[in-house]
C-alpha cells in the first residue's frame, strides 16, 4: 500500500511539472526585411543591418504572467533566412552568411552562421545557430541583426532576404 502511494503520489509530481513547464515557456517570434542593395557591396562581401524591430518584452513577459526580472534564458530556437527575388538572382551568388543579433549597448552577437552555401537559392538557407542565453539581447526594448556574407562573381544586383528568428523562453510565473 505504501510503495502504490509513492508511485502515485510521482505520478501526479511528473503531470504537476509538465503543466508547470507549459505556463513557464514561451516563445518570442521576430521577423524583418533586409535589403542588400548594390551600393551596400565592395568587392564581394557586404555587411548590412535590418531595421529597428520593437521586442514588446514587457508585454510578452506580462501576458506570460512574468516579467524580465523573472526570465531565466532565451534561446535561439530557430531562423528562416529567405531570398524573396530568386527569379533574378543566379544560382549560387550568395556564398557565406553570418547573422548577427545587436542591442543597446551589447556587442554583436553571432547567432547564425552558414559558411559554404551550395546553389540553396530556392529554399530557407540552412544555417548553424548558436546555443547561447541570448537574454540580455531580448530583454531589452529593441533589436536589430547585422547580416554579413559573401556573394560570388562580378554581377551585382539587389538582393532582399526576409529574416524570421524565433526564440524559446522560459521564465518564473510572478504570483499577483
Amino acid at each position: 500500500m505504501k510503495q502504490l502511494f509513492i508511485y502515485i503520489l510521482l505520478l501526479f509530481m511528473t503531470i504537476a511539472c509538465k503543466k508547470i513547464d507549459k505556463l513557464t515557456h514561451f516563445y518570442l517570434n521576430y521577423q524583418t526585411r533586409v535589403n542588400i542593395d548594390q551600393t551596400d557591396v565592395t568587392g564581394i562581401a557586404f555587411d548590412v543591418r535590418s531595421s529597428i524591430i520593437p521586442t514588446n518584452s514587457d508585454s510578452i513577459f506580462t501576458a506570460q504572467h512574468t516579467d524580465a526580472d523573472h526570465v531565466k534564458q532565451i534561446n535561439l530556437k530557430q531562423v528562416s533566412l529567405f531570398i524573396v527575388n530568386t527569379d533574378s538572382i543566379p544560382t549560387g551568388t550568395i556564398q557565406s552568411i553570418e547573422i548577427y543579433l545587436l542591442g543597446e549597448g551589447s556587442s554583436d552577437k553571432l547567432i547564425a552562421w552558414n559558411n559554404h552555401i551550395t546553389d540553396e537559392m530556392y529554399a530557407p538557407f540552412m544555417l548553424s545557430t548558436t546555443t547561447d542565453d541570448l537574454i540580455d539581447y531580448l530583454k531589452k526594448p529593441q533589436i536589430q541583426y547585422r547580416i554579413h556574407g559573401e556573394l560570388s562573381g562580378d554581377q551585382v544586383i539587389n538582393i532582399f532576404l526576409d529574416l524570421e528568428t524565433q526564440y524559446f523562453s522560459s521564465a518564473i510565473i510572478v504570483s499577483e
